[in-house]
């Protein structure tokens, strides 16, 4: 079985920046920069930029009004740091206390509190627990009583239906199917009665036009691609 570093092959080491929504590019080979579209064309843009990286955690911090990055791994380093984008230009923070270099933790923006939420990912094989927020200036280690066990690749959004972050499956040597919410303070598992099989590398987003969660695809525990699609209702996974 292949660890989530030696699954994940897409190289982001450029910005697309498309009627406002940012999304990363594979290429190869990496090279740094940014590309903005106008309403005919791409324009390449000359910026410093986050070193060339895979299994990045990025999310838009709407308190901020800027897109934040995290760590990922860079061949065989892991990372740490921390850059926002402008929607123009990259700039790499410095903020006093990070999460540890990772690959693979999932994050989300959180408005119930205005803060980014980061959870997990691997580092060097070991998978982690923890659970960090982000305020716009400075990273801080939230210790919750109760949380996920320690995983990396697990889908992860906001639920604004309910006013929490929903996190779902992932993979620490096994495969995970399980759902947990986050209030801004605490975790919660939850028991639904059925659930999506266990799977990591899967997408998840919030639909505001069904106000429910949208799950799609992942890997299953033969290494093959899925192509089942769930919603989550608060209570239940259909």
């Amino acid at each position: 079985m292949l660890g989530g570093a030696q699954r994940r092959v897409a190289v982001v080491s450029m910005v697309l920046v498309l009627a406002s929504v940012v999304v990363p590019l594979v290429t190869s080979p990496p090279r740094a920069g940014a590309v903005v579209a106008s309403s005919t064309s791409w324009v390449q843009l000359a910026t410093r930029s986050p070193l060339p990286r895979e299994g990045a955690a990025m999310a838009y911090d709407s308190a901020t009004g800027t897109v934040i990055l995290f760590g990922g791994l860079s061949g065989s380093q892991y990372r740490n740091d921390t850059w926002s984008w402008s929607g123009t230009s990259w700039t790499q923070l410095t903020p006093a206390t990070s999460p540890s270099p990772r690959t693979g933790a999932s994050m989300v923006f959180d408005p119930e509190t205005g803060d980014i939420v980061l959870f997990g990912g691997e580092s060097s094989g070991v998978s982690l627990s923890d659970t960090w927020v982000w305020n716009g200036v400075t990273w801080t280690n939230v210790t919750p009583t109760t949380s996920p066990t320690a995983r990396y690749d697990a889908a992860m959004t906001y639920d604004a239906a309910t006013s929490s972050v929903v996190l779902f499956g992932g993979f620490n040597g096994s495969f995970l199917g399980d759902t947990w919410t986050w209030n801004g303070t605490t975790w919660a598992q939850l028991s639904p009665a059925a659930s999506p099989s266990p799977r990591y590398l899967a997408s998840m987003v919030y639909d505001a036009a069904t106000n429910d969660v949208v799950l799609f695809g992942g890997l299953d525990h033969s290494g093959s691609p899925l192509g089942d699609t769930w919603t989550w209702n608060g209570t239940n996974w259909t």
